[in-house]
């Protein structure tokens, strides 16, 4: 097999020839027009009526459809389930539209015909890899599960209770509940297996999905606060490697991070540690890349700033150990010691612990 792409017209030029040849392009035409359905929908979510979208929608499946007539030769030798892969491929992104709108128009009446596409919960997915899958089932539970003011324990008891009763598929079921119990662990940094990871586990049948959640334990469990930051190599900007410990001996650190195929969230964090720096210009800010494998292109893309320490991850064991869950997060270290573990930039909390970690004697 061969692959032809246009570096410079990446997405529309990719292209495959080879025995899976037609099966991998006609994916990605349809991949490329889901793409620009939800982009469409998501500049327009807030002022789009329930009739406009359907007319949306239609348009879009009436563009779907004429790839799909293009390929009809060459679908009609496939297998069975690669047709079955393509139809929900070619629905799935208007089915996670659909839920989408649904909660930001909750006092809107939605006939049966609107939400037919909720059948497909109740039938066996053909593939539990395809895009927009989890997002479609994870915006379905939040419609229907309704809203009140509830702890984690009963919100999360809900969502395995609702996968349980309304998805038939018991591997994507599985699979599904793999995910809120991996969510749940990183939004709260659970680092022991308490009574809601417990209880995922109890209705989790894969030993694989439990063995992924747990590694997720684990991992928390040692960059918890008031445990000693792991010692992990770095590379400065002129190629010279060190140990993380030598940076923070006797100092209160920030530690952030950031990522050079995700520019837009690496510059709004460094204008606020920026300013954090400005205000508080005792406290050293170390800026770690994730980017392992490309020293050179990031060494030339560090800004010129003297007041912030610019280091590269040295391998994927060190990356994967330290990297948060989003780069928003951030540590809090007084030498070696984790004071302040994978907080927000931009949440209160923050704020005030970052306050108290600062002006603490």
């Amino acid at each position: 097999m061969s692959i032809h792409i246009n570096i410079d017209e990446f997405d529309e030029s990719l292209s495959f020839s080879g025995g899976l040849g037609f099966e991998n392009n006609l994916l990605v035409e349809l991949f490329l027009i889901n793409e620009k359905q939800s982009e469409f929908y998501f500049k327009k979510r807030n002022i789009i009526t329930k009739k406009q979208l359907l007319k949306q929608i239609d348009s879009f499946t009436n563009i779907k459809n004429q790839v799909l007539n293009d390929y009809k030769n060459e679908l009609s030798k496939t297998t069975k389930k690669f047709k079955e892969i393509v139809e929900l491929y070619t629905d799935i992104t208007t089915y996670s539209i659909k839920e989408n709108y649904i909660s930001n128009h909750s006092n809107e009446e939605f006939s049966n015909r609107f939400l037919s596409h909720r059948s497909l919960l109740r039938k066996t997915i053909v593939d539990h890899r395809v895009i927009d899958l989890f997002t479609f089932v994870d915006a379905y539970f939040r419609n229907v599960i309704p809203e009140e003011n509830r702890g984690r324990e009963e919100m999360h008891q809900l969502l395995i209770d609702n996968c349980n009763k309304k998805i038939f598929d018991k591997d994507f079921r599985s699979v599904v509940l793999m995910r809120y119990c991996y969510g749940y662990i990183s939004n709260y940094r659970i680092s022991k297996e308490d009574t809601v990871v417990k209880e995922y586990f109890s209705v989790i049948k894969s030993d694989k999905s439990k063995k992924y959640c747990k590694k997720l334990i684990n991992k928390n469990r040692k960059l918890f606060k008031n445990k000693k930051f792991p010692s992990v190599e770095l590379i400065d900007k002129n190629g010279k490697t060190m140990l993380s410990d030598s940076l923070m001996k006797d100092k209160r650190t920030i530690v952030s991070f950031w990522d050079l195929y995700r520019k837009k969230s690496f510059n709004s964090n460094l204008e606020k540690l920026l300013n954090l720096s400005k205000n508080y210009p005792k406290i050293q800010i170390v800026l770690l890349n994730r980017n392992y494998d490309e020293y050179e292109v990031w060494r030339k893309t560090i800004p010129k700033q003297t007041n912030i320490v610019f280091y590269q991850l040295k391998n994927k064991k060190d990356v994967m150990l330290l990297m948060p869950y989003s780069l928003a997060q951030t540590f809090l270290l007084k030498n070696d010691t984790i004071k302040g573990s994978m907080l927000n930039l931009y949440n209160v909390t923050f704020e005030k612990e970052f306050k108290q970690f600062a002006t603490r004697k």
